[in-house]
């Protein structure tokens, strides 16, 4: 299996370099939020849940077409309160209706949850709905996992589908990071992060502002080139590096002035750029995958050295280098399975469409199954 090799044209940028089988369903699938629907599973065991009373109020937030970062945006300017006072498990994508859950301290929150999913907020692309109180921190440690319900295209196309499905529920496949961890659009989020830990601050600046994708739009490829940068910074952070350039302020002081999650986004994509490429040097040692883990690179997960030193060798890293800079921004390393073997899988027909349904543990990528039914047919 493993000579089937970059089966999509984002591989190389992304470290994905090994796919199952060499199938794939012959027609184009595109996510949208019509076709791609996530939705949170979560331990309210464990939050210590209550219909009556707690310290935080526990809300669904259902969002359609937008990022998780956004709708949090929009949550903050609601109720009036900083957006760091928002808690939340994970990051949706924007082509995507997805369902997640969020918590706020109840002493932030003028109204009580008077009723269980009561409607709270009905705002373009977004409900918020609540759910009930907590008693402790909504954290990952309390998500069991992700529900998928992904629409492929026409029931022709089952037979095929289940023949894929199948050989993934029986061999696995490897846990890589998928694309959106690194861009599809512009694709050098992990760029960033590898500029910032080799404390490159010019090159770091000049990626997130200046450098050119062939993904992007006409418009956008022309306004970088011409340095017309106002025309289109949508994003928050791309403003105000753009602000603080005209002001003359150190490259180094506008890089730490993004907000930290925001930071540690660029730094971890890294980190998973890295791991996918351990991941691979992995399989081509093993044949293929189990069900161990490997150690994303941290201070205090700093084994499967073997696995990275010619990883960081062609990064122009060091062991010492690396662990030192993730140190400085307090990122310790975690464990990650290799394997990825989707739970409770299903396929089903709705009104003459396939549509398939699974269960992925927390961290691991829908894209990944859909990169092995789709291979290049997969758009991004």
């Amino acid at each position: 299996m493993k000579n089937i090799t970059y089966c999509h044209y984002l591989d190389h940028v992304c470290g994905l370099k090994y796919c199952l089988t060499n199938k794939y369903v012959k027609v184009e699938y595109k996510q949208t939020p019509e076709t791609f629907i996530v939705e949170e599973i979560i331990d309210l065991d464990s939050l210590n849940y209550s219909n009556v009373d707690g310290e935080y109020i526990l809300y669904k937030l259902v969002k359609k077409g937008i990022d998780t970062l956004y709708a949090i945006r929009k949550i903050s300017r609601y109720f009036k309160i900083p957006e760091s006072n928002i808690k939340y498990i994970g990051l949706k994508d924007r082509d995507s209706t997805s369902i997640q859950y969020i918590s706020i301290k109840k002493y932030l929150i003028k109204e009580k949850c008077s009723s269980i999913n009561k409607l709270v907020l009905d705002s373009q692309n977004i409900k918020l709905y609540c759910v009930g109180y907590i008693n402790r921190k909504l954290t990952r440690k309390a998500l069991i996992g992700n529900k998928f319900s992904i629409k492929i295209g026409e029931a022709i196309h089952r037979d095929v589908v289940s023949d894929i499905f199948k050989k993934i529920i029986v061999h696995g496949l490897p846990s890589y990071y998928g694309y959106q961890r690194f861009g599809t659009k512009r694709y050098n989020t992990h760029l960033i992060g590898k500029y910032i830990v080799l404390k490159d601050y010019s090159r770091a600046v000049n990626e997130l502002l200046y450098s050119l994708y062939p993904r992007e739009s006409i418009d956008s490829l022309l306004a970088r080139a011409m340095n017309k940068l106002d025309r289109i910074y949508r994003l928050h952070y791309e403003r105000r590096i753009s602000r603080l350039l005209r002001k003359k302020k150190i490259l180094e002081d506008i890089i730490f002035s993004l907000r930290k999650p925001l930071l540690l986004l660029f730094v971890e994509a890294y980190l998973s750029y890295l791991f996918n490429e351990a991941l691979n040097k992995f399989i081509e040692t093993h044949k293929w995958i189990d069900d161990r883990e490997i150690c994303v690179y941290g201070p205090r997960c700093n084994n499967n050295k073997e696995l990275y030193y010619d990883i960081l060798l062609r990064e122009g890293l060091t062991s010492f280098s690396l662990i030192e800079s993730l140190r400085s921004l307090g990122l310790s390393g975690w464990k990650r399975e290799i394997m990825l073997k989707p739970i409770n899988p299903k396929i089903l027909i709705r009104n003459g469409e396939l549509w398939i349904s699974f269960i992925l543990k927390m961290g691991q990528y829908a894209t990944i199954v859909l990169r092995e039914l789709f291979k290049e047919n997969l758009v991004i």
